[in-house]
């Protein structure tokens, strides 16, 4: 199955996690097109949205590295570069997990198999990785 994102600013991806972060504020029409492979099968969604403000970069953490990715369920995630500040878990369409506060480089790791986003939230500035969670 495909996913192929117009997000209405020109920027177009596929796939997931379905993340963009727009650059001006305004209304916008996202385009999502889904096509089956197997029938050759497509539907489509227009979804408005109006975007008042928009993210702070993440120039001040962009040194920010996580590992091991992939990591076990028994596993320790370090978060290099960044001795404190907060995290948050997701799921791939954004959905709340939890969140914590980061020790010693280190974050708790959801206890769930799967494809996850931690966003890294230093102060102002954020960035977000997609993490791999093993058995």
């Amino acid at each position: 199955m495909d996913l192929n994102w117009d997000w209405g600013d020109g920027s177009k991806t596929t796939g997931l996690p379905a993340l963009h972060q727009y650059e001006e504020a305004g209304d916008y029409t996202i385009q999502l097109i889904v096509v089956d492979r197997s029938n050759l099968c497509s539907d489509s969604v227009a979804i408005p949205v109006l975007v008042s403000h928009v993210g702070i970069p993440d120039e001040d953490i962009s040194s920010v590295n996580i590992y091991p990715n992939p990591v076990s369920q028994t596993g320790i995630l370090r978060i290099d570069g960044l001795s404190g500040g907060r995290y948050q878990w997701m799921n791939l369409s954004g959905r709340y997990i939890s969140d914590g506060s980061i020790s010693q480089e280190q974050v708790h790791i959801p206890n769930k198999t799967g494809i996850y986003l931690l966003r890294v939230i230093d102060g102002k500035s954020t960035r977000t990785f997609k993490v791999y969670l093993e058995e």
